[in-house]
């Protein structure tokens, strides 16, 4: 196996472990595993389809819900660089301009954000340096012409 497609299964394993166990956001001053639990990306999309049929459909909830989905089948492609990286990466900008219309009328600042963001972002951008790893050295080579005909 390519050593690309080894550092990308590894990220998505990573991303994986930082779309459900690590904070996306910074909550309250609750027990560290339950506030990331809660506030991962996984167990917030858990949360909203329950409430998707209490609340109506917001447009901001699907666009969450859209790139979580993304995120998490990154992570599950992560042995396929090409495919891991481009959902991977488009997953987190989904995500973050979802977190900015679900506040919509708050300022977002850097510091709302959790680890699981931090980390799920670094993830997304080392599996696109593993795609284009793999993809140097899989490309096809040019194929170099005969010396045919004149030899001057």
């Amino acid at each position: 196996m390519h050593p690309g497609r080894r550092l990308g299964a590894t990220l998505g394993f990573l991303t994986f472990f930082a779309a459900y166990f690590l904070p996306f956001v910074r909550g309250t001053n609750e027990p560290w595993l339950d506030l990331a639990m809660a506030n991962s990306i996984v167990g917030s999309t858990v949360s909203m389809l329950g409430n998707l049929s209490s609340k109506g459909v917001s447009p901001s909830s699907l666009v969450l819900l859209l790139g979580a989905i993304m995120i998490v089948s990154g992570g599950a492609f992560g042995v396929y660089p090409k495919a891991g990286s481009v959902l991977g990466v488009a997953g987190m900008v989904v995500e973050t301009v979802g977190e900015s219309l679900s506040v919509a009328g708050k300022a977002i600042s850097i510091a709302d954000y959790g680890v699981g963001y931090w980390v799920l972002w670094l993830a997304a951008i080392g599996t696109l340096a593993a795609m284009l790893w793999v993809w140097r050295d899989e490309r096809p080579q040019p194929k170099e012409e005969s010396s045919k005909g004149w030899s001057g």
